[in-house]
């Protein structure tokens, strides 16, 4: 979804940053993920009004984290994001009925480079990597380090019964063989698997 965009300092440093790690990896930029779709669940949520907690500034702070922390992981590993956490965290204070001078102190007291994204905390690396391969598998093989695509391609071919695939080890990407199940099987959901709550220290 387009939001009005908000003035963002930082934004043209990380796109900077991302296409230079993506020509330095692959020579080719790939296409942008929209930031809210890296946000875990909580985080969408929060986009759309709902408050879990009946805390609207700690949810603000929250969701504003899990963004700023995906915005600076994606521009460390070449990946490039459309949309920034500010204009996000505007939207979804005018949905939790906080103004805009509030949702800038809020935003104040967050450090962007401290902040991480509740799938590294979960999962580590793999557990980020896995989502871009859903989100935007160009980037991922363009960019993911190839000791991970080798341990996801393993532990994918596990799930699968075993069968050959093809998920972007060092010969490429791509949908293999089929396992035992006969099919394909999508790599695990990393906002999903494990813990069904999300930490707090997105």
């Amino acid at each position: 979804m387009k939001y009005p965009t908000k003035a963002n300092k930082q934004q043209p440093q990380l796109d900077e940053l991302a296409r230079q790690k993506a020509s330095e990896t692959s020579g080719s930029v790939s296409a942008s993920i929209e930031l809210e779709m890296l946000g875990n669940p909580i985080s969408r949520a929060i986009l759309g009004g709902e408050c879990p907690s009946g805390d609207r500034s700690g949810a603000l702070a929250t969701a504003a984290q899990e963004w700023y922390g995906w915005q600076l992981w994606a521009s460390e590993n070449g990946i490039l994001v459309n949309g920034n956490a500010e204009t996000l965290a505007h939207h979804a204070g005018a949905k939790l009925g906080i103004d805009s001078d509030r949702v800038e102190r809020i935003l104040k007291t967050i450090n962007p480079g401290e902040c991480k994204p509740a799938a590294l905390y979960r999962g580590g690396e793999d557990s980020c990597w896995k989502k871009i391969y859903r989100l935007d598998k160009r980037g991922y093989e363009a960019n993911c380090p190839a000791h991970i695509r080798d341990a996801l391609a393993f532990e994918w071919k596990l799930q699968n019964g075993g069968g050959s695939r093809g998920f972007g080890g060092n010969g490429g990407g791509g949908d293999g063989g089929s396992g035992n199940n006969g099919g394909s099987q999508q790599p695990d959901d990393p906002d999903l698997v494990g813990n069904n709550t999300v930490e707090s220290h997105v």
